[in-house]
């Protein structure tokens, strides 16, 4: 095997692997930011593997080698594996699913990048290619994300992170491509690029303060100090100690001015400052932070050693679930991340995963300074270690990773691994295997056996895959004209094998149960076979995942939907009401919709014992009020109706009702107690819905009429004229019969 050729292809499998953050599928698969990145970069180390392989088996040179920081990765890997098969959903944490694909399987390839790059590039002048085409990319990712720049009908727009698709992962990987761009302005030996890393740099500092997210900026600020520090500390010229010295300095006077002046219209109008300046501990998103943090903390007590497994936080999340977490509204009460790398960790990985994971860095910062100390590494180098993995570490305490971020953290534990070799630490310089003895000499076989196992996992976990997840969205869209096309492929699909077979059920759950909703394709189509369908993939997908909540959930909706197809759907819908709430017992939206069952099953009794269940549980939230309300009045209570009403509208949460027909319950209930100060603004919202509706334009006069708003309630009646001139007569004339 040609040494050179093979070394020059892995290299060139380094710098594609840059392509990953720019791949953007929107008309292709589900969860189009994440789902082909993890594809194309898969498959992509897997071709790299059987050359890596062909090249170690010919080459021993390139073997790896024994590091601390090689040893770290891997038993970090064999931990993530362990916690997989000893947590509470294996196939899960293996696989992850479509939304994160940051499963196991995937984060071991990121190790096997690391691997082969520390392998191929040797020196702090190979890896400058490496740098420079993520500056490139950097800078690309970091333009797509303002918003300005692109079309309305982007999806990038639309998602509000460029080809990321979330602002906190762009604002993360622009940070790093900030640091990168210090280190090749002042090392690279081309001045093109020392220039173009000066203007990146510039460009990615703005690109952050316009993106707003404080904590990567968090973590920039950090990584610069301790650059400082460190910097100050290495050099033996009393006047550089001076002027770090006077950096600091300066930095800390600039943040109290900032500080001092958080209030002013200059840093309000700059979303970062004004991010940073307001930091607070309660209120906000910190408050469900620390919401998430203290059910990480549960969460890891429960199961101390090797956790609930990678990607399994979201069980966790629904069985320690907070009622608090409602208060900041329904986005906050769905967490599969602590937002906090460290608590996850610590309550998906354990212990063992926790402390492995807290090693890695200490092993890159102690061979780090070791190899400094010993003047084979640059200071330059040496301060570019320390200050990414700083800059990673404070603010991993705000974000969690995302597949970008491990591109970039993989490749930079690979550079410090590389230049890290040249210490010979306790036999660290040795491969682990002499080239040609043992296992070693059938190289031909060894190498056919690692490309039919490469192969194979191209194939089966990757195009098959990415075929299926393509083939959802496809077949989605035979539902309009096509329905049974679409019904006879899902039910491949369904019934198919795939690791993401979770996915696929939720996904097409989810589409049989926006396509019974309509009307019209209700009255064209037999849907029982669609509704049959689901209802069976999602079954099947309980039985293999029984703590997926949101399998239940819809499980408990497909069978109200589909009672006319099976009389006893009610009873199975409060069965799986009855185990999602077995599975997160404090969460309220599992109580809301149970409620609404319970109450068009006249079980208002027991509607009002879930009610009052979530009031203990949180007397915060209107919306608990609310259903009770409406429980009450269907009862026939009234005065205890428009009591809960009231509470509803006052507390959190229950500001204005969400829609038309809310809207009208509060307004109806309230009028007829004669709260009239309180009934105009429900009718009112509900006009902006109806504008042309005649009898509410007349119902809402009479309010104004009660309330001595003379000219609204003219206003109203000469709008109801024009909307509905004959329904204003009849109403003449029926008051008038009245008076006689």
């Amino acid at each position: 095997m040609n040494e050179k050729v093979l070394v020059r292809i892995l290299k060139i499998g380094v710098l594609a692997s840059f392509v990953m953050p720019l791949i953007v599928m929107g008309q292709s698969t589900i969860f189009p930011f994440v789902f082909a990145k993890a594809i194309y970069f898969r498959i992509l180390v897997e071709f790299m593997v059987i050359l890596y392989a062909a090249l170690i088996l010919w080459h021993p040179q390139y073997r790896p080698k024994r590091t601390f920081i090689f040893y770290t990765v891997w038993a970090l890997m064999f931990a993530l594996i362990f916690s997989s098969i000893f947590g509470v959903d294996f196939s899960h944490s293996f696989w992850g699913n479509y939304e994160r694909m940051s499963g196991v399987f995937t984060i071991l390839h990121f190790a096997a990048l690391m691997v082969i790059s520390a392998s191929v590039f040797r020196t702090e002048e190979e890896w400058s290619s490496v740098w420079r085409v993520s500056l490139v990319v950097g800078l690309i990712v970091g333009i797509t994300g303002l918003n300005f720049l692109l079309p309305d009908d982007s999806i990038m727009k639309i998602g509000g992170g460029g080809t990321l698709g979330n602002l906190i992962y762009l604002a993360n990987y622009v940070m790093f491509t900030v640091i990168i761009a210090w280190y090749v302005w002042r090392t690279d030996t081309n001045k093109f690029w020392r220039y173009a890393a000066l203007g990146v740099g510039i460009i990615g500092i703005a690109i952050m303060m316009y993106n707003g997210k404080r904590g990567p900026f968090i973590g920039l600020l950090a990584g610069g100090i301790i650059g400082v520090i460190a910097y100050a500390l290495a050099s033996k010229e009393k006047h550089l100690r001076l002027w770090c010295l006077g950096a600091l300095g300066a930095l800390l006077v600039i943040a109290g001015v900032t500080f001092a002046l958080r209030d002013t219209k200059l840093i309000q109008n700059i979303s970062v400052l004004q991010s940073l300046t307001h930091i607070t501990l309660s209120g906000g998103t910190a408050e469900t932070r620390f919401i998430a943090w203290e059910i990480a903390w549960k969460a890891f007590r429960e199961y101390p050693v090797f956790g609930w497994g990678s990607e399994n936080f979201y069980y966790a999340f629904n069985k320690f679930y907070n009622p608090k977490s409602l208060e900041h509204g329904y986005y906050e009460t769905w967490f599969d991340r602590s937002h906090n790398i460290f608590f996850d960790y610590l309550a998906m990985n354990g212990i063992v995963g926790f402390l492995l994971y807290i090693s890695v860095f200490l092993a890159l910062f102690y061979t780090a300074i070791r190899v400094f100390r010993k003047a084979k590494i640059s200071l330059l180098a040496y301060l570019f270690i320390l200050i990414f993995f700083s800059a990673f570490a404070s603010q991993s305490v705000f974000v969690f990773d995302h597949l970008s971020s491990f591109l970039l953290f993989f490749l930079l534990l690979a550079f410090a691994d590389s230049l890290c070799r040249t210490v010979p630490l306790a036999a660290q310089s040795t491969s682990f295997h002499a080239a040609g003895s043992g296992f070693f000499s059938s190289r031909p076989v060894i190498l056919g056996v690692v490309a039919v196992m490469m192969l194979w996992m191209v194939g089966t976990f990757n195009i098959r895959e990415f075929n299926i997840n393509n083939n959802t969205l496809v077949y989605q869209r035979l539902f309009n004209g096509r329905a049974g096309e679409a019904l006879a492929n899902f039910t491949a699909l369904v019934k198919g094998s795939s690791v993401y077979s979770q996915d696929v059920s939720s996904n097409y759950a989810q589409a049989i149960m926006n396509f019974v909703q309509d009307p019209q394709t209700a009255q064209k189509s037999e849907l029982k076979p669609f509704w049959q369908l689901a209802i069976d993939g999602l079954q099947a997908t309980m039985s293999a995942h029984p703590l997926e909540l949101n399998g239940f959930l819809k499980l408990a909706e497909l069978e109200r939907m589909g009672v006319a197809y099976d009389p006893s759907g009610l009873d199975n819908a409060e069965k799986y009401y009855e185990q999602s709430l077995a599975l997160s017992p404090k969460r309220q939206q599992i109580i809301y919709s149970w409620t609404r069952l319970k109450a068009e099953r006249k079980d208002y009794d027991g509607a009002l014992k879930l009610l009052d269940r979530a009031i203990a549980d949180d007397s915060n939230l209107g919306d608990s009020y609310w259903y009770k309300a409406i429980v009450l009045n269907q009862m026939g209570k009234k005065d205890e109706a428009v009591v809960s009403l009231k509470k509803a509208l006052d507390a959190r949460m229950r500001k204005l009702p969400a829609n038309f027909q809310e809207a009208i319950f509060a307004a109806d209930l309230l009028s007829q107690f004669q709260e009239f100060a309180l009934v105009a603004p429900y009718y009112e919202q509900a006009l902006k819905e109806q504008p042309n509706n005649a009898r509410l334009l007349i119902t809402l006069a009479r309010v104004y009429t009660k309330l001595g708003a003379q000219d609204k309630a003219k206003e109203m009646i000469d709008r109801a004229q024009l909307a509905d001139p004959k329904l204003v007569e009849e109403l003449k004339k029926e008051i008038e019969n009245q008076k006689k």
